[in-house]
């Protein structure tokens, strides 16, 4: 089983999925394009670290398409980060970084 990293913002998430990243936009067709990258993965789980509700249609969308997901509190996963010697706070590093600690 995989996990896929979102950190999600107020236009666009970023997401660590097969050991790549990638980022949509956060409306309708970005939030369909990731549905089908992720369609692409036989067993997999989203962990999602969410931004003030800006995850809601994104969260909506996967528990209609019967996805597994998980919200992560921010605080922590920064702190794995930090835990890490990862000192930089990017969206792109905490997508990763979330996948690490689910």
């Amino acid at each position: 089983m995989i996990s896929i990293g979102c950190d999600i913002g107020k236009s666009n998430f970023d997401v660590f999925l097969g050991g790549k990243h990638h980022k949509f936009e956060n409306k309708k067709e970005g939030i369909e394009k990731f549905i089908k990258e992720c369609r692409k993965h036989e067993k997999f789980r989203i962990v999602l670290e969410p931004t003030g509700g800006y995850e809601r249609k994104l969260l909506k969308e996967l528990h209609f398409c019967k996805f597994p997901v998980s919200i992560v509190n921010p605080f922590y996963v920064r702190n794995f980060a930090k835990s890490k010697r990862d000192l930089a706070k990017t969206a792109k590093i905490q997508s990763f970084m979330s996948t690490l600690k689910s």
